[in-house]
């Protein structure tokens, strides 16, 4: 699944404005994970169309749109499964909006989240005064679970304006939650075990010998580990048209020099796949961020590297 699958939807709510939020998901090897990154909001304004909600939607249509095309889902609220509304009051007067405050708190970044962007939308008008009462709804498509916060609070001399609601796709379950948060635990460890081993490592500007790897101590990585640069290489593969079309998928088989500044140098297709492939492959491995060379007594050496990277295409989803 080397390529981003990107999915967006429209849909309209009687009462309210769905969001969907989506996330990306990549492999770009056998030992790759999915990448269940930063959220991506839908980008085309949804309204209800009925023709009572014309005025509402000339008068706050843009506030919703604004929300539609800036709001995301919390890192944190997503990585802890927060979902649930947020309550909110606010008052505009001659067009401009006054002190917002929480009735009912959320967390995990999604109050903030909304409070910014009620106070950064720049298109109030007189046409907006009043007191009002916002609720917006964050929630992981397909979830039965209970939401926080469930009914919007009536308070005298404000008046509930439609429901926003933002709707994850492609959520992690809380066992992959867990997991996530014991491989990222996992991953500060190993680079604090790294931080320790290149302590005090020098550069032997001297020494132009190229090392094989078994003759080196510790063999040249690429920053954050192997599973780092996979996904840097199922983020940044452009996988060609025709050799998508022709459902070309294998194994590219690299060699190349780690030199002691990390660069990749001697860069060559030993065994190639498809002309076109072999020549993406090329593309990022030359624009790939530095490697940690490899080391042995406290030096940095040129190291000769060999590597085979597996190409697989996306499912149709």
């Amino acid at each position: 699944m080397l390529q981003t699958n990107i999915l967006t939807k429209k849909s309209v709510f009687a009462y309210g404005l769905f969001l969907h939020a989506v996330t990306s998901t990549m492999a770009a090897s056998a030992t790759t994970t999915p990448n269940h990154g930063a959220l991506i909001t839908a980008t085309t304004p949804i309204l209800s169309s009925k023709h009572h909600d014309d005025q509402f939607k000339k008068t706050w249509g843009g506030l919703y749109s604004y929300f539609l095309k800036k709001i995301k889902y919390p890192t944190q609220a997503r990585d802890y499964g927060v979902q649930g509304n947020t309550h909110l009051k606010f008052s505009i007067k001659d067009g401009k909006i006054g002190e917002i405050s929480l009735l009912e708190e959320l967390g995990a970044g999604c109050d903030d989240e909304v409070i910014k962007l009620l106070n950064t939308y720049p298109g109030f008008t007189s046409e907006n005064d009043g007191n009002h009462i916002l609720q917006v709804s964050f929630t992981f498509a397909g979830s039965t679970s209970p939401l926080k916060n469930p009914t919007i609070p009536v308070l005298a001399g404000f008046t509930p304006l439609k429901s926003i609601v933002v709707v994850a796709q492609d959520m992690l379950s809380p066992a992959e939650i867990r997991s996530q948060a014991a491989a990222k635990a996992k991953n500060e460890a190993d680079q604090k075990e790294m931080a320790l081993k290149y302590k005090d490592v020098t550069i032997d500007s001297n020494d132009t010998t190229k090392y094989d790897v078994d003759a080196v101590e510790l063999a040249p990585i690429f920053p954050g580990g192997m599973s780092k640069f996979y996904e840097y290489i199922g983020i940044a593969f452009n996988y060609p048209k025709n050799s998508s079309l022709k459902k070309i998928e294998g194994k590219v088989f690299l060699s190349f020099v780690v030199e002691k500044d990390g660069s990749i140098s001697d860069l060559k297709v030993i065994r190639g796949l498809d002309p076109a492939v072999d020549e993406e492959i090329i593309r990022l491995m030359k624009a790939s961020p530095k490697w940690i060379a490899g080391v042995r007594d406290h030096k940095y050496l040129r190291v000769n590297y060999t590597m085979p990277i597996t190409l697989k295409l996306s499912k149709p989803r």
